[in-house]
């Protein structure tokens, strides 16, 4: 389904409008005689038409070549197909068509624009960690040598054995795989040594990330200010020097918390195409494979997954109250259904070895947020959120109504003692000896 974007000009609404009434005349009124006038006016619009079909061919050839403009054509063929007393619904879509050839070399621009930002804000940060010959952190250091281990010694298994920690260990158990498997794939097919690899998919990682929210924030919202703005504010968050948790620079390259980063990728990508699943059957394939990599990169991240999951749930039964039939809600329920069981059935293949080690298991429950601490952290994305709800709900933007109401979901749902719902003791077997020197690491 072809939706109404904003994006053309007025001189090419004019021109589109000029077109479609020239074609509504002549494919509904009788032959007229060959007079001088009937005559030019027919030149006028077959030209019209022709100008109207060489600016969206060069539009669509500036952005992604032969795929655009074939949608482009495509586009104009189902407009031009509607009857004329839908006039204004095929000027809509004719409209959309050329919103949607808008350049994605402005994007693009703007990505490398966002990246060289970061690196001209973060470059003490970027620099001392490449040249470091050592890992000065709590987490970040062990990530390496633990990595390479496995490179070296267990690729291309997905499990094997640690004999250098914790007196040996199954490995990988010490953190979601995604981040040691793609290192151990990339140190196997690159020249380069594995703390370079490493090293090298952090920093691009950091460095694309800027651009990347921007470029899907454009897709959404096709506004580049609102491109623009997300890019800065991530820019913003990544450049804090004294943000040490999350997907900030001083948390992930100072501190070490290396494998957050590429979960949090993840977790965009597959957000961006999740939201995109209902109208495109190629965006839900790559959704669940994104889907599949959010769960094998940070479970951190997977309770952000669920209230996205429930928000779209909650707004499609809204919907169909509204409209009084329920068919179209129970469609979205088996649709999710699926989008969301097929990557958790992939992922077993680490969860289930994962549960049949579980003597190695170790869990920590983290602590909650009180009231007052949210109040603080959350009051400009609070802010944030408000306008993006507000102006959402003006324009009709479904996606963007789904993602502004997660944020207030998990702001409550940090508040939460998540000792109450998960184990904060090591699963040891009460039948080792081990189980006797098990101590509860999480209060």
């Amino acid at each position: 389904m072809l939706e109404d974007v904003d994006g053309p000009t007025r001189g090419a609404r004019r021109d589109v409008d000029a077109e479609l009434e020239c074609f509504a005349e002549q494919r509904h009124r009788p032959r007229p005689d060959r007079l001088s006038g009937t005559a030019s006016r027919r030149t006028r619009c077959l030209a019209a038409r022709r100008l109207v079909r060489r600016q969206a061919d060069s539009r669509a050839r500036t952005g992604l070549g032969r795929s655009t403009l074939l949608r482009v054509r495509r586009r104009r063929r189902t407009a031009e197909s509607i009857p004329e007393a839908s006039g204004r619904t095929r000027a809509s879509l004719v409209a959309a068509s050329y919103a949607s050839t808008f350049s994605y070399a402005g994007t693009l621009s703007l990505a490398v624009a966002l990246a060289a930002v970061t690196v001209v804000v973060s470059w003490p940060t970027l620099e001392a960690f490449w040249r470091a010959p050592q890992i000065g952190s709590f987490d970040g250091m062990s990530h390496l040598v633990v990595g390479e281990y496995y490179a070296g010694h267990i690729f291309p298994r997905t499990w094997g054995w640690a004999p250098y920690w914790f007196a040996g260990m199954p490995f990988p158990t010490f953190y979601p795989p995604l981040f040691y498997f793609s290192t151990a794939l990339l140190y196997h097919i690159l020249p380069f040594s594995y703390p370079a690899v490493a090293k090298s998919v952090l920093c691009l990682l950091l460095v694309a990330l800027p651009g990347l929210s921007g470029s899907i924030t454009w897709f959404h919202t096709r506004s580049f200010y609102a491109a623009l703005a997300t890019g800065c504010l991530t820019v913003a968050v990544l450049s804090d020097p004294h943000n040490t948790f999350g997907i900030a620079i001083a948390a992930t390259l100072t501190r070490g918390l290396f494998t957050q980063l590429p979960g949090y990728v993840c977790l965009l990508l597959w957000c961006h195409l999740f939201l995109l699943a209902p109208c495109s059957r190629r965006s839900g394939y790559f959704s669940m494979f994104f889907l599949f990599l959010v769960l094998l990169s940070n479970v951190h991240v997977v309770p952000i997954v669920a209230a996205l999951f429930l928000v779209v749930l909650f707004l499609d039964l809204v919907q169909a109250w509204r409209h009084r039939d329920l068919t179209p809600f129970l469609n979205s329920l088996g649709r999710h259904t699926v989008l969301g069981f097929i990557p958790l059935l992939a992922a077993s293949f680490w969860y289930v070895p994962l549960m049949a080690s579980s003597d190695y298991l170790v869990t920590m429950a983290l602590p909650p947020m009180s009231a007052g601490h949210i109040a603080t952290v959350w009051m400009v994305p609070g802010v944030l959120t408000a306008v993006a709800t507000a102006l959402s709900m003006a324009r009709g933007a479904r996606s963007i109504q789904a993602v502004a109401l997660v944020c207030p979901l998990l702001a409550v749902i940090s508040t939460l003692d998540s000792a109450r719902f998960f184990p904060s003791l090591g699963r040891c077997a009460t039948s080792t000896a081990s189980s006797e020197r098990c101590t509860r690491i999480g209060a």
